[in-house]
């Protein structure tokens, strides 16, 4: 059954609960309403909308009408201009406009959203004013960066954590912000160099000009003794052994790399007066004695003698470039005396602990020391070139590099007056004197050149 009611000047046609207005009778109402215009991404700062060049749309639409929206109508407006949009996915129920990739041109303009219902009748959006934001970050400059660290077997093929501060990255719209990074902060790092990338984006969707720096990892630290309370970790711990405490860095590379006899030497630094060149100079040092513990990073050296009560026993660590190395490639320090391995408590006999005791000399009579009267003798103009006291002095002892006293500093006089020299003149057999010993040899065969002035060497100096 039908009824009519007539409310003012138009007709109602209900059919039952439902109500329909009667189209010819009634007065176009107003269209449907537009809500607050969304735009993705936008930024206000400054009370000023900032708005990227790509940008996405919605504006949500109510169908207060009743009369349904037409699904053709969304449109967006700028600045005067027109381009329509996504068509409402239900034309009868309130839903969005939605524009999606807007490419605004201008860099400020106002924007508008309108729509259609059915009947005619058109809702507008809010006018919303707009500032375009097209200028990406930059990013600020970052110095190369170098990590010293220790190589050892575990980080080696690996390498180590490094924490380091990333670049600031400006903007005119975003706040100052860390630019983001690849490898982060805080990753594994290898030893060498990794370049570092730096990238970003702001809120609008601007991307930054990419960035780059360096993190080198290195270990360039050489292995050292360890030295505790002012002692160095050299001791003796029997009566043939004598163990070297190195720092974590030294290894015992299955290449070849690992300590030997050649890297030490062991002496007996008796009275400067006693003749060296016996057997009692050198300890000796069992050549397939010469062990290194990769958990307590010690060296073992075993003597061909024993050290005794009263010796005073020095190691001189050696140069030679090849075994005492760090898992970085860099060498010991060499060239180094260590006087007096401290002894410990090793145990004798029954397995009681004793330490070696220091012998006690006998005690020696008195010694008139009144020095007979000298006559004074005119002292003579040296020759022309001449170095003092080196074309008389006459060796006796056995010398070799590590060794001091006025023999060393008499050899040291006679080679550079003879041309092989031209260093420091001291009363330390170094490094620089062992050479000019070769080159002396070497001139004179059928010297062995050993760097070691013994017998044969001392025979053709003594001349």
């Amino acid at each position: 059954m039908k009824k009519y009611l007539s409310i003012g000047f138009m007709s109602v046609l209900v059919f039952g609960g439902l109500v329909v207005a009667n189209k010819a009778n009634a007065t176009v109402a107003p269209g449907p309403t537009v809500g607050t215009i969304l735009i993705t991404p936008s930024v206000v700062k400054d009370e000023v909308l900032y708005i990227g060049k790509l940008t996405s749309i919605s504006a949500p639409i109510e169908d207060t009408t009743g009369f349904g929206i037409d699904p053709t109508s969304c449109v967006y407006v700028i600045d005067g201009g027109s381009t329509s949009g996504t068509p409402v996915p239900d034309a009868y129920v309130d839903s969005n406009c939605v524009f999606t990739d807007l490419d605004t041109s201008a860099a400020h303009g106002s924007l508008n959203v309108k729509v259609r219902d059915l009947e005619g009748g058109t809702g507008l959006g809010r006018w919303t004013v707009f500032t375009l934001d097209i200028t990406p970050p930059e990013i600020a400059p970052h110095d190369k960066i170098t990590v010293e660290t220790v190589a050892t077997s575990a980080n080696i093929s690996t390498g180590v954590a490094v924490d380091y501060t990333a670049p600031d990255a400006t903007d005119n719209v975003d706040a100052t912000a860390p630019a983001t990074c690849l490898p982060a902060s805080g990753s594994i790092f290898p030893f060498g160099i990794t370049n570092v990338k730096c990238n970003k984006t702001d809120t609008l969707g601007n991307v930054a000009t990419e960035t780059n720096f360096d993190i080198k990892v290195q270990d360039t630290i050489d292995p050292i003794i360890v030295q505790a309370d002012g002692a160095y970790s050299i001791k003796k711990t029997g009566p043939n052994t004598i163990e070297v405490l190195f720092d974590g860095e030294l290894q015992n590379n299955p290449s070849g790399h690992h300590p030997s006899a050649s890297d030490f030497y062991a002496y007996n630094d008796l009275d400067s007066s006693e003749d060296f060149s016996g057997g009692d100079v050198s300890y000796g040092i069992i050549d397939d004695a010469v062990s290194y513990s990769n958990s307590t990073h010690t060296v073992f050296i075993n003597l061909t003698n024993s050290i005794n009560a009263g010796d005073k026993p020095r190691l001189l660590v050696a140069d030679t470039r090849a075994s005492l190395v760090d898992f970085a490639n860099n060498y010991f320090n060499d060239g180094n005396w260590f006087d007096q391995p401290v002894i410990d408590p090793t145990p004798r006999g029954g397995g009681a602990l004793m330490s070696y005791p220091e012998q006690t000399p006998p005690p020696v009579a008195p010694v008139d020391q009144t020095p007979p009267p000298v006559t004074e003798q005119p002292a003579l103009p040296p020759t022309s070139g001449e170095v003092l006291g080196a074309e008389t002095y006459q060796f006796t002892r056995t010398l070799r590099r590590g060794m001091k006293g006025d023999d060393v500093l008499e050899l040291h006089k006679k080679l550079t007056e003879l041309g092989f020299y031209k260093g420091v003149i001291d009363d330390i057999f170094g490094r620089e004197l062992e050479k000019a010993v070769k080159e002396y040899q070497k001139a004179n065969p059928p010297l062995k050149i050993d760097g070691i002035v013994g017998p044969k060497t001392r025979a053709v100096l003594n001349k």
